[in-house]
């Protein structure tokens, strides 16, 4: 409905238009039809925004309480390994220690036959590559 201003005399402003329309829908009975309030559109519009912002809701807590089991898996995970990697470094370190060299050299040569390399016998190679070196021939000093 357009609101139109109309200026009778000297100061006074009357919106006759509004007070005819209010009139008629008076006597009409027009102001009783039009209820103040939501429609049932807008209703159901509210409540459907209300449980997608719940169920976001919902969901968010359901992934904030899987990443604090995931993270706790981890850091019994790490705290397992690092256990581990320390039996493993004393095992290792025992192993070592029990490892008489002078014994295990009297047992090849006197036992098993094997002799010391002599003068010339050793090669060494040198490689750019640190994964692992394949013999394809004989090698022989110069």
């Amino acid at each position: 409905m357009r609101r139109t201003n109309y200026v009778h005399g000297s100061a006074a402003r009357k919106l006759e238009l509004e007070r005819e329309v209010l009139e008629r829908s008076v006597w009409e009975g027009g102001a009783s039809e039009r209820q103040p309030g939501l429609s049932i559109t807008n209703w159901m519009l509210l409540i459907l925004m209300f449980v997608i912002l719940v169920s976001g809701f919902v969901y968010s807590i359901r992934l904030m309480s899987e990443i604090a089991v995931a993270r706790n898996k981890y850091t019994q995970a790490q705290a397992e390994y690092e256990k581990i990697k320390d039996e493993n470094d004393n095992v290792e370190e025992a192993i070592q220690n029990d490892i008489n060299m002078e014994e295990v050299r009297r047992i090849a040569t006197a036992e098993l036959g094997m002799k010391l390399p002599g003068e010339g016998q050793v090669v060494t190679y040198s490689s750019d590559i640190n994964d692992y070196v394949e013999q394809y021939a004989d090698v022989t000093p110069r």
